[in-house]
């Protein structure tokens, strides 16, 4: 979710201010900005260029999401100092703004209103995707009931098929 979807015509990580207390990091093509198991503190907004974040936590590279400009990434960390869950990478020449957690409370410090305003849309956007996460969890645990109640009916199916053709078999007595 970029900043336009979550507050209109207001940018909190667009300002000037915000972004005086940022950093310019540019990444060339397969560039790695965050690595899955790092501890960090620093979170990203993309202005340009875009992003993969990759889990490699089953040793092979699963897509998690692709980013484009004005998407924030590694706020996760940054607000509760756990290690990355995911690695980004650049796909092309990208820039990003860096915060650290150091500036951050140097900007607060200074602009206490948009330092609140920052974390109230970072809680809202972390807020946004757990909900689409907790959507796609809920339409594929109900793809797993569908599939799990189509094998059942069809093994159903089966036994009765097999009692049936073992009731009316010639030379059977049953009764």
């Amino acid at each position: 979710m970029n900043t336009q979807e979550m507050f209109g015509d207001f940018h909190p990580l667009e300002s000037g201010s915000f972004q005086s207390f940022c950093e310019l990091v540019k990444v060339g093509d397969g560039g790695v900005l965050v690595n899955q198991g790092d501890v960090s503190t620093d979170f990203f907004v993309l202005l340009r260029g875009s992003l993969k974040v990759i889990d490699r936590g089953t040793g092979e590279d699963f897509l998690l999401a692709r980013l484009r400009e004005g998407d924030v990434f590694g706020e996760m960390s940054f607000l509760d100092g756990s290690p990355r869950s995911a690695t980004v990478t650049s796909e092309g020449e990208s820039e990003v703004l860096r915060m650290t957690r150091q500036n951050f409370a140097l900007l607060q410090s200074s602009n206490h209103c948009l330092g609140l305003l920052i974390l109230v849309f970072l809680g809202r956007m972390m807020s946004s995707r757990l909900r689409s996460v907790d959507e796609r969890m809920a339409g594929m645990a109900k793809e797993r009931d569908d599939r799990e109640l189509s094998e059942l009916r069809r093994l159903i199916s089966g036994i009765r098929i097999s009692v049936r053709s073992q009731v009316t078999e010639p030379g059977d007595d049953l009764l």
